[in-house]
Parts: C-alpha cells; structure tokens; sequence
C-alpha cells in the first residue's frame, strides 16, 4: 500500500521559496498517488502561479496560518506559529504517512523528533536549507534558533530511526562532515534542486533594448557582496567596454558602485524590493551569457535558485568553481566554468553567438525527471 504524503510549508510566505516551493511539490507529485498540500494562502497562491495556474490534479490543499505582523516581531511570531503548526500536524498524523517538511523548523526539531520515536508508524523527512551554511560559517543569528542549530553539532543527538533530513544535492551532503555531528552523516538523504519551466517566460525584451546588438553579460539574483558582486565588478574591469554589463536582481548595495563600475541595473528598483517576474524575464531574454562568480568558499551547503533562470531562458552560463556549481555542471551541458575571472573575461570578448540547445539540461533539472531518480531512492527506504 502507497504510503500517505503530507507537503508541509508552514513558514513561506507569498514569493518566499516560490522556485524550490513550486518544484519540489510538483516531483512528490509525480511520486505520490495522492498530496496533502499544507501552506500559507499567499505562497500557496504562488507555487499555483508558477504551476501554470492550477495545483496538480492528485494535490489537496490545507491552508496554513501566517501573521500579518512585520518586523522583528512579526519575525518572531511567523517562527513560532510555524513550530506549532509543524508540531500539530505530527501529533494528528495518521499511521503510515510521511511528512515532508519543505523549510527546517529549528525551533521544533527536537519536539518533532520525540514525536518520531513516540509514533513508529509515521515517517519524517526534513528539509534542510541555508541554516547549514549559517551552522558551517558560525554566524549568530537570534539566541533560540542558535542554540537549536547547536543540537545538529551535538553527538547526543539522536534522530529517530523514523525521522530523516534532507539536502539538495549529493555534493552539500559531501560537505556536511565537520558542519554537523558525526552520528548524523547518514541520516541525510538527498534530492537534486529542480524548477518548473514557465511558457510566460518569453515576454520579450525591455524596449530600451530591443535594438542593441552589443553583447549583453548578466548577473542574476541579489546584488551584494555574497553572491559574488565583488568578482563582478572586477570581471567587468576586465572586459572591453563594446561589452555591455547589467545587474538583474534585488538591489542590496549602493547603486552608485555599479554607476562607477559602467553595470547597468533595472531603473527603478535601487532600493532592495524584488523585481517583478516579468520585468527580471525580459531583461534575461535579452542577456547573451549570464555568469555565477560565487566565491569558491560558499555555496558549500546552499543551492541556487538563480542558475534556473539561466536555464530556463536557455542563455549560456559562465560560472568559477566552487562545489556547488562543479555539481550543476556535472548534471547537464549549460556553458563554462573557469578557474579566475582572467580566464572568464578572455572567454566573453571571444564570444560569438550561436545557436544554444539547453533542452537535454532543461529536462535533467525538472520535477519529472528528479521525481523518478528520488522516487526510487524513497522506494528503497521505505517512504514510498
């Protein structure tokens, strides 16, 4: 008998997630005869959106309670209001379901993990994210999730034989060793990060730039220092300026250093809001090569969900190594990497378009395809 799955997304709100949200929903889709979908009525409403209007055909939806609240009290509260819908929906699951807790509810873990071991005839799986590399670079962040990020670190900690964690990728499960105890090395599974491809995509290009021949570089995702920014802009000192370069993402630093550095941005959007979907696929319609210069120290326990857009556009992808990225590369066909920003800016002036068949990636990072590589991962632990 199939086990009964239950998707649960106490935490996103609106656009919170949406790609990882929307993708990893549709693959359990594809996995499970039948999904109970558990979220907030605005992500909800996104994940709907990315999906092409409409839930799958075998996913319910049960809707989840979020604060209106901002700030850091509403911080506080939209945490704890995710805790203690996680540890409900626990407590009433029935025998032989598998929760699937899409974003790590610290706070709760251990709580949920004795509600585990209590009740063997229930199955836990949960999802890990950016608190792994938060852990790895020991950042502090507010008292009560860093002393539950300690309990990952604590060899006293044991999971229920019933109760698994989950990364996106073979390569971030390798570079767990040292981050979290050694007792919890193989409790890990994993999946790979996938996307929903969305036909909306193909809007066109901005009308400022409709007529522009020049070869267009991109950089997608949030403008700051951390996602590679600093590399950026000295890529771009390094790139003859026929080349045209552009910022297309969140503006989390001073405009004025990309006014200085010749990187066009979004007019408009200079102030740290998102961008709307339609504006950020035009501007990457119209990219010729979009590049990932993380530095080679990160990204060893986070995925990204910027690349996707890349793929999904169909634009050639310059990245540098690091562990995450050498991990995409090895899935798919998508572009280069490079070993400095030297070798890069040589391989952008010695561009020349052509014709780019990204559809055998595109295939490889869909729910579809992940769905039958995980599915029989599941079938062989007995979530399935």
């Amino acid at each position: 008998m199939a086990a009964k799955f239950k998707y649960i997304d106490s935490f996103s709100d609106g656009a919170f997630h949406e790609v990882f949200n929307s993708s990893s929903l549709k693959m359990f889709a594809n996995i499970y005869p039948h999904v109970e979908y558990y979220a907030g009525k605005k992500s909800m409403s996104c994940v709907e959106h990315i999906l092409g209007g409409s839930l799958p055909g075998n996913v319910s939806y049960h809707r989840l309670f979020h604060t209106v609240l901002k700030g850091s009290l509403g911080n506080f509260l939209s945490y704890l209001l995710s805790t203690i819908q996680n540890i409900m929906i626990a407590i009433f699951a029935t025998k032989g379901t598998v929760l699937f807790y899409n974003y790590n509810s610290l706070w709760g873990l251990k709580t949920i993990n004795c509600i585990a071991r209590r009740r063997p005839g229930i199955k836990i799986v949960q999802m890990c994210h950016g608190e792994l590399e938060i852990l790895r670079l020991g950042i502090k962040i507010n008292p009560i999730t860093t002393a539950a990020l300690r309990w990952l670190k604590d060899e006293n900690f044991k999971p229920a034989d019933n109760f698994r964690f989950c990364v996106l990728g073979d390569a971030i499960k390798s570079n767990l060793k040292g981050v979290v105890a050694d007792n919890l090395l193989d409790n890990f599974i994993t999946f790979e990060h996938t996307y929903v491809s969305r036909p909306e995509k193909n809007c066109g290009v901005p009308e400022t730039l409709a007529h522009d021949d020049s070869v267009k570089v991109g950089y997608v995702g949030a403008i700051e220092a951390r996602k590679g920014l600093n590399n950026y802009l000295a890529l771009r000192g390094l790139v003859d300026s026929c080349v045209k370069f552009f910022a297309i993402g969140r503006m989390l630093t001073d405009p004025g250093v990309l006014d200085a550095a010749r990187i066009e941005y979004v007019p408009g959007y200079k102030n740290g809001t998102f961008l709307p979907k339609e504006t950020m696929d035009a501007y990457i319609n119209a990219m010729d090569i979009i590049v990932f210069l993380y530095p080679e120290h990160s990204y060893k326990l986070t995925a990204s969900g910027a690349i996707f857009d890349a793929i999904d556009h169909a634009k050639t992808v310059f990245s540098l190594h690091n562990s995450y990225f050498d991990s995409v590369f090895a899935r798919a066909e998508i572009g280069r990497q490079f070993d400095s920003i030297e070798d890069m800016a040589k391989a952008i002036e010695a561009y020349q378009r052509g014709d780019i068949d990204l559809s055998d990636a595109q295939y490889k990072f869909s729910p579809e395809y992940e769905a039958k590589v995980f599915g029989e991962k599941l079938q062989k632990l007995g979530l399935r």
